[in-house]
């Protein structure tokens, strides 16, 4: 039966969630940094009062009674509405509001906004009452919208004193309405003087016209002339001119007694309870979103630079190797016993060189009988096995393992040699034989009997070879690569089942490719989270025998809870 085709959308699906699994926290870490920072800067922030009147401006028909129609009824008037709108945040209302308020001794209002938090005020010069700074602010601080599509308009002013903002709301609107009153009285003025000007015009020439007349009536002319009869005609016109601009006159001041164009402050501004600015909860907002961009930004830049491995899927899909099995993070405290067998020197067991026999369905046990069943396939037909445990960097618990894969197997009856082959850190030498004074290098440089640098552990029937140096230099990967470590092998397969040579890590040291030759498969172990792929494929690469033999990789110092995060 064919397999089924890959789903790769499902695939990127499943990595997405998995890096929001695994990056959550960080997010989360950022999202409350970033609220915490932005409350901060709430609280840093001057705490500013926005009070606001309302103003209805009216016009003709409106203010003369005459509802029956709009107040106003043509662009161009509700153009002038918009103009007029334009008036309050003019420098000549804002004078009109300073003076009445005397803003120019206010010290409140020409505090220093930067110096608020901390109660300092800037110095006051009243020696100028209309100076630009107090016109500038009050500009600055004034706003000015329409209601809807009526004529009605929201005065509001903007300050760090609650009452003082309604003052300055509240002046501003009686600004504006006396600014209508005072411009609608000046064109008043203007026009009656304009007629009084005409009307003196019109008399005069009418006084001059009735003169001329009087004048050719006493030289003895008559109205039959026709000199004297357009001196007539003229003083008449002259009559008619005045009083036509007489009944104008008095018609027009009739009809200003109303304005216009006036204003009518609906609602007066009072102070805010509660201030507009900072707006604490926007600001935590923002901060939130901020912060959880920025951590999914961190997030995805760790998983990006996380070129370590960590699940089977990407020891298979990145390494191209088999998964043999997980190790998890130990923190079993060694129990040290002293075992006594027939040699001088003592094994020193504890419980983290025997967990995969204390515990054989746990991680430990199922990953050496995973190596235990691949090794055996690909040894074939030899009598025992010779397995090599590397890793590609120092530092990667393949001592962990080799011992634990030697425990696992001589637990189930097998006859098991434990060599410690690296040289150079000894490291299973001193853990598990601290006290051998002979071990692999005596039988590599005096060829001595295989039995009399073995030490074995009666109880689990364990042998070990310890690397047996005791302070002489040597060159390891010659030594491993010579006759005498052929023979060592070949007389050790006679009397064992198994032999598991614990080897140096790969970029270290050319030895495990040394001994390739000699090895029937290797087991390859890494650390998880902490190597990065493209240094095991470089390692392994540098090591083609290894490479060739290989039977897969184990993960070690697995973190099992997080494990599940990158499958």
């Amino acid at each position: 039966m064919p397999f089924a085709a890959v789903n790769t959308d499902a695939l990127v699906l499943e990595s997405l969630f998995g890096v929001i699994r695994r990056q959550w926290q960080t997010v989360l870490l950022l999202v409350a940094v970033s609220i915490g920072l932005g409350w901060i800067y709430a609280e840093l922030q001057p705490r500013l009062y926005r009070s606001a009147a309302t103003v209805m401006v009216r016009s003709g028909p409106a203010i003369k009674g005459d509802f029956e129609r709009p107040a106003t009824i043509t662009p161009e008037e509700e153009g002038l509405f918009l103009s007029q709108l334009e008036i309050i945040k003019s420098g000549d209302v804002a004078r009109r509001v300073a003076e009445k308020l005397t803003l120019a001794d206010d010290a409140e209002f020409l505090r220093d906004p930067a110096k608020a938090a901390d109660g300092k005020k800037s110095p006051v010069d009243n020696s100028d009452l209309m100076d630009d700074r107090i016109v500038q602010a009050l500009k600055s601080g004034v706003s000015v919208s329409r209601i809807g599509r009526t004529y009605v308009a929201n005065i509001a002013f903007t300050h760090r004193s609650p009452k003082l903002a309604a003052e300055i709301a509240q002046g501003f609107a009686e600004a504006f309405r006396d600014s209508l009153a005072a411009a609608h009285k000046q064109d008043t003025q203007a026009m009656a003087a304009w007629y009084e000007n005409e009307i003196n015009r019109a008399l005069t020439s009418e006084e001059a016209a009735a003169k001329a007349v009087k004048a050719a009536t006493a030289a003895g002319q008559t109205t039959d002339d026709s000199a004297v009869e357009a001196l007539v005609r003229q003083a008449r016109q002259q009559v008619r001119e005045r009083e036509a601009l007489q009944d104008a006159y008095l018609k027009d001041m009739e009809d200003r007694i109303l304005p216009t164009t006036d204003a009518v402050i609906l609602s007066e501004a009072k102070p805010a309870g509660q201030p507009i600015s900072p707006r604490k909860g926007f600001i935590l907002i923002v901060a939130g979103i901020l912060g959880a961009a920025l951590g999914a930004a961190w997030g995805g830049l760790r998983e990006f630079a996380d070129r370590s491995i960590r699940s089977p899927r990407q020891v298979s899909q990145q390494l191209g190797l088999r998964f043999l099995g997980s190790l998890p993070l130990t923190s079993v405290k060694r129990n040290v016993q002293q075992q006594t067998p027939d040699r001088t020197a003592s094994i020193q067991s504890d419980a983290q060189s025997r967990l995969s026999v204390t515990d054989p369905y746990a991680p430990f046990g199922e990953t050496a009988r995973s190596i235990h069943v691949a090794a055996r396939k690909a040894a074939g037909g030899n009598s025992a096995v010779v397995i090599g445990v590397v890793s590609a960097v120092k530092g990667e618990g393949k001592t962990l393992l080799a011992a634990n894969l030697a425990a696992h197997l001589a637990g189930q009856g097998r006859k098991v040699l434990l060599v410690d082959g690296d040289l150079r850190g000894q490291a299973a030498s001193r853990w598990l034989t601290p006290g051998a004074k002979t071990g692999l290098a005596d039988n590599l440089l005096e060829e001595k009997p295989l039995g009399e640098t073995v030490i074995l552990d009666q109880t689990s029937g364990l042998s070990i070879l310890p690397a047996g140096l005791n302070g002489r230099v040597v060159e390891p990967a010659g030594l491993l690569i010579g006759e005498a470590m052929e023979k060592l092998l070949r007389n050790a397969r006679t009397g064992h089942d198994f032999i598991i040579i614990d080897l140096p890590a790969l970029a270290a040291a050319a030895d495990a490719e040394a001994v390739s030759g000699l090895a029937d498969c290797f087991v390859m172990v890494t650390a998880w989270g902490r190597t990065d792929a493209t240094v095991i494929i470089e390692a392994l690469a540098n090591a083609p025998g290894v490479r060739a033999r290989l039977l897969g990789v184990v993960l070690n110092r697995v973190n099992l809870k997080k494990l599940a995060l990158y499958r």
